[in-house]
C-alpha cells in the first residue's frame, strides 16, 4: 500500500467515525499518555505507558501502530509484540518502545463491526507478523475501520538525554560568552543562548562566617524546559549548607537553591533528576575575616643588638571565626595594627614601621620592618580590627664573642631524591645571647659542607641538601657541618636517608566535635618515618574520602594550602564533624615534580571525635576484636556483642584501656576494678554490685562469654563516670561505642 493511499484511508476513517452512533464508543478521548500530556518525549529505547479507556467496547481488539510523517514505520514496538491490544475490563495499558530517533504518530484503530474486525485482524498467524505487516493487512482487508482524532499520540523519540544546567546569582555561564540578565524568578529571557555548563560557585564568606548565594538550575530535554519535576540536592561536606533537599522546576523548567558556607575550602554540590541527569557544582568557599590571633613563637633567649625583628622569628597564627587559617591570599580580610607596648627609651622602633608578612612554608605570620636598635626588653602587640590581640616579647642584648654555633634543619629525615632545607643557623655567646647567621635566605659569616655518599648536590650558601635516588642509600647518614674559622666553632647535623615517601600518616587523630579542628598530616616512608620532599613541586592536590562515619553525621575535610609539604613533608587538615564518634578518612596527595613526574600518596586514618576536655577516648565496634584507644588500634580477645537488644562490652578490655587495674576471683566469681580512686566490685550472674563499698543494682547482670566478663555499656558510665556515646548503622543497630573520660 502506497503512503498516499494509507493517508487517504486514515482520513476517510476519521470522517466515517463521526457518522457512527454515539453508543459505539465513549464520547471522551480513549487513548492518551498516562500523565495526560499529548506529546511524549522519550530517550531512545525508552518505554511510554499508554492508556486505552473505552467504556462500551469490552473485549474488542485494537491494533496499535506508528507512522513517521505519512508512512508506516517498524521503529516502534508494543508490549504485545505484534501491535494487537485486546481490551479487558474498561481499560488497558500498553507500552510503546521506540528504537530510532524521530517524531512519530501512534494510532489505535478498531472496526465499527467488531466481529468482522476481529476476523480481519486475526487472519493468519499474527504472532509471526511484524507490527507493520499487521497494520497493512488490517487496513487493506477491512472496510469498516474507524479512528478517532483523539486516538493520536505524538511521540518525540530522542537520542539526547536530559540535562541539568545552572547559573549562580543570576549570572549564566555560556560556552562562548557570558550573560547577566536572568530575571529574579530565574526565567531566561527569550532569545538568549541556552547556558551549557557551570564554571563554579564562589562563596566569599563574611566576618560572621555566613554568606548566601542563589544557585539557579534548569532541567531540559532536547533543549526544551521540563516542567514540574523534582530535583534532589545534596553536598559532599558538612561545610556547605543548602536550603532545600528537593526542588521542583517551575513553568520555565527552573528552580532555585540557596548555598552558604561557614568553612573555607573546596566543596561540591550535586543536583540530580533521578537517574536521568545530574550536575556537579564546584564550590570554592573563601575564609572569612580575621577573627582570632595567637602567638606561635617568641624567643626565650636574648637576641643580638641590631638584629632585624624578622630574624627573631616572632610569629603568630591568625584564623577566621570558624578556625580557618588566614593566609596572604586573604589580605583583604586582615586589618591590623602593631603597637610597641614596651621598648627601651633610646630605641627608635615604632609600631607604624612594623608589619606582618606571611611565611607559607610554616603557615605563620612574622613581624617585619625594623631593627632592634637598643638593649632591653621589647613587647609587641598585634591587634585585629575586631579587637582580638596577641603579644610577644624579646630581650635584646649586646652580643659578645660567640662560644657556640648551632644549626637546625627543618626535617632530619629526607627521602630518596628529596631535599633537606636549613631552618636555623646562629651563634650563642657566653650570656646566652643569640645571633642569626641567615639573612635573606643566605648563610653569612660561616662555611657549610656536606658529607655522605647519598649527597647528590649540596648548595653551600643556603644549606640545601639534595639526596640521590638510588635505594642502596636508604638508612645511610648525611652529615652537614658548619664552620666558623673566625671563632673556631663548629656545628653538625646528621640527616637520615629514608625510603621513598610511601603514604600519609596523621600526627594526631583526635578531634573535638562541632569545631573546626586543625590536624597535621605527614608524608611518611614505608617505615613510618616522616620525610621531606623534593622542592619545586607544583600542581599539588590534596583530597579526602570519608570511608565511614556515624550515621547521619556531617563531616567537612579540606586543605587550603599545601604549607610545609615540600620542605617538611607535612600539611594542615581542616576537619569538622557534627557527631561524636569514629570517622574513617582516606587522604590522597598528588603533586608534580620539576621533572614532570607525578607522585601519589595515600593513607587511611580513623579520626576519633569527642568532646573538648576528654583525656581518654576509647572506641569499640560490635563484632570487632580491635579497640581504638586514643587513636591507637589494639587487639582484644573478646568483641562487643548484642544480646536481647542490649549492647555488652568486654569489661577488662574497656577498664584497662582507661588505665584501670582489674582482678578476678574465680572462687567467688567477683570482678574488681579500680580507676581514679573508684573501686567497683561485681559478681558474675548478679545484678548487684558495689562502688566504693556502696551497693547498687544494675538492670542486667554481667555474664561470661568465652572467658571474658561482658557488661552492659551503661554500666561503665554509672560505675566510673565514663561518657558513653553509641553510633548506629543505617538499620538503626549499634555499630560503634565511644567511651570518653
Amino acid at each position: 500500500m502506497k503512503n498516499k493511499k494509507l493517508f487517504a484511508i486514515l482520513t476517510l476513517l476519521c470522517f466515517l467515525f463521526t457518522l457512527m452512533p454515539v453508543a459505539a464508543f465513549a464520547a471522551e478521548p480513549y487513548v492518551w499518555v498516562e500523565d495526560g500530556e499529548e506529546v511524549v518525549r522519550l530517550d531512545k529505547n525508552d518505554e511510554a505507558e499508554v492508556k486505552l479507556n473505552l467504556s462500551n467496547v469490552e473485549g474488542a481488539e485494537f491494533i496499535v501502530f506508528a507512522m513517521k510523517g505519512d508512512a508506516l514505520t517498524n521503529k516502534m514496538t508494543v508490549d504485545s509484540k505484534t501491535g494487537f491490544v485486546t481490551l479487558s475490563g474498561l481499560s488497558k495499558y500498553f507500552k510503546a518502545t521506540f528504537t530510532a530517533q524521530g517524531e512519530y504518530t501512534v494510532y489505535a484503530v478498531a472496526a465499527g463491526d467488531y466481529e468482522k474486525a476481529v476476523v480481519a485482524a486475526t487472519e493468519g498467524d499474527k504472532a509471526s507478523k511484524s507490527l507493520t505487516q499487521a497494520a497493512k493487512e488490517l487496513l487493506a482487508n477491512s472496510d469498516n475501520l474507524y479512528i478517532m482524532e483523539n486516538n493520536v499520540i505524538t511521540v518525540n523519540a530522542s537520542t539526547t538525554a536530559y540535562q541539568i544546567l545552572a547559573s549562580v546569582d543570576g549570572t549564566n555561564f555560556y560556552a562562548e560568552d557570558y550573560h547577566n540578565d536572568v530575571d529574579k524568578d530565574g526565567v531566561v529571557d527569550e532569545g538568549e543562548a541556552t547556558f551549557d555548563s557551570i564554571i563554579g560557585a564562589a562563596l566569599a564568606t563574611t566576618s560572621n562566617g555566613y554568606e548566601e548565594k542563589t544557585l539557579w538550575v534548569k532541567l531540559l530535554n532536547d533543549g526544551d524546559a521540563v516542567v514540574g519535576k523534582e530535583l534532589t540536592v545534596s553536598t559532599n561536606s558538612y561545610a556547605i549548607d543548602v536550603d532545600k533537599e528537593t526542588v521542583t522546576t517551575n513553568p520555565n523548567g527552573v528552580a532555585k537553591i540557596k548555598l552558604s558556607s561557614t568553612i573555607a575550602g573546596d566543596f561540591k554540590v550535586y543536583v540530580e533528576y533521578g537517574s536521568k541527569a545530574d550536575l556537579t557544582i564546584d564550590v570554592a568557599a573563601d575564609s572569612t575575616d580575621a577573627a582570632y590571633i595567637e602567638t606561635v613563637y617568641e624567643p626565650t633567649a636574648p637576641v643580638a643588638l641590631d638584629s632585624t625583628i624578622s630574624s627573631t622569628e616572632i610569629s603568630f597564627s591568625i584564623s577566621d571565626i570558624n578556625g580557618n587559617n588566614v593566609d596572604d591570599s586573604d589580605m583583604d580580610k586582615l586589618n591590623y595594627v602593631v603597637k610597641v607596648v614596651e621598648a627601651p627609651k633610646s630605641s627608635s622602633v615604632k609600631g607604624n614601621n612594623i608589619s606582618l608578612f606571611y611565611n607559607a612554608n610554616n603557615a605563620i605570620w612574622l613581624l617585619s620592618g625594623v631593627t632592634l636598635d637598643a638593649e632591653d626588653d621589647y613587647t609587641f602587640k598585634v591587634i585585629l580590627d575586631n579587637g582580638a590581640s596577641a603579644t610577644a616579647s624579646v630581650t635584646v642584648k649586646e652580643f659578645q664573642t660567640p662560644v657556640e654555633l648551632k644549626m637546625v634543619y627543618k626535617q632530619n629525615t629526607v627521602e630518596l631524591n628529596g631535599e633537606a632545607v636549613l631552618n636555623k643557623l646562629f651563634y650563642v655567646d657566653a650570656n646566652g645571647v643569640t645571633k642569626s647567621l641567615i639573612d635573606g635566605g643566605k648563610v653569612k659569616e660561616v662555611k657549610l659542607a656536606a658529607n655522605g655518599y647519598a649527597v647528590e648536590k649540596f648548595t653551600a650558601d643556603t644549606g640545601l641538601v639534595k639526596v640521590e635516588a638510588d635505594e642502596k642509600y636508604v638508612g645511610s647518614k648525611i652529615t652537614v657541618a658548619a664552620v666558623s674559622q673566625k671563632y673556631n666553632l663548629t656545628a653538625a647535623v646528621e640527616l637520615t636517608v629514608a625510603n621513598e615517601a610511601a603514604g600519609v600518616k596523621y600526627a594526631s587523630t583526635e578531634a573535638d566535635v562541632a569545631v573546626n579542628n586543625t590536624l597535621t598530616a605527614n608524608i611518611v616512608d614505608e617505615d613510618g618515618n616522616k620525610v621531606a620532599l623534593k622542592s619545586g613541586i607544583s600542581n599539588v592536590n590534596i583530597s579526602y574520602v570519608v570511608l565511614d562515619k556515624p550515621v547521619d553525621a556531617k563531616v567537612a575535610v579540606s586543605t587550603k594550602t599545601a604549607g610545609n609539604l615540600a620542605q617538611k613533608g607535612e600539611f594542615k587538615v581542616s576537619f569538622t564533624a557534627s557527631e561524636i564518634g569514629a570517622y574513617e578518612l582516606q587522604t590522597i596527595v598528588t603533586y608534580e615534580q620539576a621533572n614532570g613526574v607525578v607522585k601519589y600518596y595515600s593513607g587511611v586514618e580513623t579520626i576519633t571525635v569527642g568532646n573538648t576536655g576528654f583525656e581518654d577516648i576509647v572506641v569499640m565496634s560490635i563484632g570487632s576484636n580491635e579497640i581504638v584507644v586514643n587513636a591507637e588500634t589494639k587487639a582484644i580477645d573478646a568483641a562487643p556483642i548484642i544480646e536481647n537488644n542490649r549492647t555488652f562490652v568486654p569489661f577488662r578490655a574497656l577498664a584497662e584501656a582507661f588505665g584501670s587495674e582489674v582482678a578476678y576471683d574465680e572462687a567467688t566469681q567477683a570482678v574488681t576494678a579500680e580507676l581514679n580512686d573508684t573501686t567497683v566490685v561485681m559478681t558474675i550472674g548478679s545484678a548487684a554490685y558495689t562502688v566504693n563499698g556502696v551497693e547498687k543494682t544494675a538492670d542486667v547482670a554481667p555474664f561470661i562469654n568465652g572467658s571474658r566478663t561482658m557488661v552492659p555499656v551503661r554500666f561503665a558510665a554509672e560505675a566510673f563516670g565514663i561518657k558513653v556515646i553509641p553510633t548506629y548503622d543505617e538499620n538503626g543497630a549499634t555499630a560503634d561505642i565511644l567511651f570518653a573520660k
